[in-house]
């Protein structure tokens, strides 16, 4: 997760406008530019979110102590009781 973000093609990062010079625009158009703007802020949120988490959960990881691995501790437990 942590590596190099690549960058966006500029294409992606124009925004849309009238399709001709002068031309107006409809209130449909008006209220979709609107939700994809909702829809970006939105998904730039959670990308945000799954950063901070994955770097939580490689923090965790990195600082448990290595009886805290998978499995590890697991036969002692069962083997007592006998």
């Amino acid at each position: 997760m942590g590596g190099a973000s690549r960058p966006i093609p500029s294409a992606r990062l124009r925004k849309a406008g009238p399709k001709a010079k002068g031309e107006r625009r409809t209130p449909e158009d008006v209220r979709d530019s609107e939700r994809v703007a909702e829809v970006e802020r939105k998904i730039a949120q959670q990308a945000l979110e799954l950063d901070f988490f994955a770097r939580a959960l490689w923090h965790v990881k990195a600082s448990a102590p290595p009886s805290a691995e998978r499995g590890a501790g697991l036969h002692h437990r069962y083997h007592r009781a006998a």
